[in-house]
Formats: C-alpha cells, structure tokens, sequence
C-alpha cells in the first residue's frame, strides 16, 4: 500500500498542468531528472501524469554523486539543453551549471530538488497539491506590486523587532515561482539600500544554515545591525552558536543581503532547509551572500544565514500591510481569504 498515493497523484497533475509550475500543454516535452537520492514515488507519478496528459516525457536517472563531482556528464547536458520542458527531482540541481544554456534553448524549468529540496512525497502534497495555488500566485503578484512602489519599510514585533531601511526604486522585488529556474512559490524577495538598515532584530523562528538549522529557536535571539552590517548577536540559548558561525566566517558576512515574506500556507516552520522562509506569515533577513538576481551591491561570500521572524508588523511608507503576520491592508486581504478558503 503507497502512502498518500492518490494525494500524490493529485499532486503530480497540478505540477504538469497548472501556471506557476510547468504548465504544460498537450504535445509538449518534458524530462524529468532524478538521481539515486530521488524519491520514487514522486517521479512515477508526474510521469503518469505527464503521460496520461498526451505530453511526451522521459525520465533521466543518473547517480547522485554527479552534483558532487562537479563536472555534468555529456549526455545529462545534451538533454538537458534539448528538450521543452525540466523538472528537476534531485538532491542537487543543474542551475548554475547549465542555467544558463538551458534558458537560452527556451525550456520552462521547474526545480523541486537541489538545496529547496521539497521533492518528497509528503511534502508536495503539503507544499502544492492541498495549496491553492492560483491564490497564492496573486497574492505574490498584488504583494510585489505593493512593494514596487514603496520606498522605506518598517518591521516590528512585540517581541523586540524594530528594524528600518530604504528600498531602491531600480532594484526588483522578485518571486521566486518566477526564477529561472522556477522554485517552490510562496517566497517573496528584495533587497533594501544595504547602508540605510538600521534597527534590532529579535529572531524567533529558526535559522537556516548554520548547525542550528531544522529547529526552531528555544529563546529568541537579538541581531543588532548598524548600516547594514551586523554590530552585536546577544541572547542566551543558540545565539552562542550563531555567533561562533559568523566569527568563522568573513566580515562579509555580517553584511545583509535581502529581507523575504513567506506565503506558502503549507509549510512547515521547522522542517526542511527553507520550509520556515516559506511558511506563511514569516519575514526572513537574511546576511551574507546575495543573490545577483536582487540587483544588491554587495561582495561575493560563501556564507549565507537565514534568520526566521515570526507575527511581524510591517509598514511601507508608514502604512501598515501587516499586522502580526496577517495581511491587513485592503488590496491583500480578499487574496489570503481566498488561500485559506
């Protein structure tokens, strides 16, 4: 007996079909890549959804130490640059070896493995299949029209967040359902003027990527950033480990590099490396590296730390969008109402 295998199967159709995900058509072509990590399940059943839709799919395996190695093998790289359509159910992903050939052949590429790593049954079916997406969809579009016209923001919490910055009008305010490659939607992202943040965070979520990751915190912990570069980490509890994470990494990593609201309602806060960016209602700062899609200015890093805030207050221009993690200003509400209904 297959757990979850008609949820799955419900699952596996919206990601062939709808917008936002592959949103294919009848007669198109679709590789699915998976490794020897791949949860089999989940590749099965987009390809009998895939088939079941008339689009021509093939499934490529290949051992899971090829992202490990470096170099990609030809014949992954041939199809990968020959083909409609990607779907990418691996532990690692082919995106910043191939990306960039991959959108000049002009397929839709989807990424549902690699670091987001969501490409297990149970947390697809959570993630996407029991998730309306299309609201989701528009309420990351009205969201991101919103912040387009914003030029400074304020965030607050009860528990101590009072953090402030400017935003630059030449910068985009991205969605990351509408990268290339395409990932997991309910993630909005910007970069604020690095020099004009100013103000304390109380971090009391989870934080992503130093050995505290997949937990969430026992006792918030207080950043204080100065012009954009962390000055002090205080608190008890994991703030000790967090300190030791940036005291071995370079100065530049104190820099911060972009803030995110998570909208995905299926998610969890503590679970899989970026679930908690994802999980509804959270604002995430994050330090260290940047991505060049943000437009930042801010030098190249190894590092990078995810600091989850949960019930935020946020202003854009001194209007309130979001009260304690629920979207409050008109344009929003009719758009949340609508994921939850």
């Amino acid at each position: 007996m297959k757990t979850l295998s008609l949820e799955l199967a419900k699952t596996a159709d919206k990601i062939v079909k709808e917008e936002g995900l592959l949103g294919l058509k009848e007669g198109d072509h679709l590789l699915i890549c998976a490794d020897t990590s791949s949860d089999e399940s989940v590749v099965d059943a987009v390809a009998k959804a895939a088939y079941v839709f008339d689009v021509q799919v093939a499934v490529l395996w290949f051992p899971s130490d090829v992202f490990e190695k470096g170099a990609v093998p030809r014949a992954v790289s041939a199809a990968l640059t020959n083909t409609g359509a990607i779907l990418e159910l691996t532990k690692g992903t082919f995106a910043r070896s191939l990306g960039e050939q991959i959108r000049k052949a002009g397929a839709r590429y989807l990424s549902l493995g690699g670091h987001h790593n969501f490409a297990e049954a149970e947390t697809l079916v959570r993630v996407i299949g029991r998730v309306n997406y299309d609201a989701l969809l528009k309420l990351e579009e009205k969201l991101v029209e919103l912040m387009a016209k914003a030029r400074r923001i304020r965030m607050t919490t009860r528990e101590g967040t009072d953090i402030r910055y400017d935003l630059d009008p030449g910068r985009p305010v991205i969605r990351t359902s509408m990268l290339s490659p395409r990932l997991l939607a309910g993630l909005v992202a910007w970069a604020p003027l690095e020099e004009s943040v100013d103000g304390i965070l109380r971090v009391d979520g989870c934080v992503i990527d130093p050995p505290i990751e997949h937990r969430q915190l026992s006792v918030p912990l207080e950043i204080q950033v100065q012009k954009g570069t962390i000055t002090a980490i205080k608190g008890s509890g994991e703030s000790e480990i967090l300190k030791r994470w940036f005291e071995n990494k370079d100065e530049k990593t104190k820099r911060l590099a972009h803030f995110t609201f998570g909208l995905n309602p299926g998610t969890t806060l503590v679970g899989r490396v970026i679930e908690g960016e994802h999980h509804f209602g959270t604002t995430t700062p994050a330090f260290g590296w940047q991505n060049p899609a943000l437009k930042g200015k801010l030098e190249p890093t190894a590092g990078h730390c995810d600091c989850v805030i949960l019930n935020v207050t946020t202003f854009l221009d001194d209007v309130p969008i979001q009260k304690e993690g629920k979207f409050i200003h008109p344009e929003l509400v009719p758009m949340a109402e609508a994921l939850f209904g």
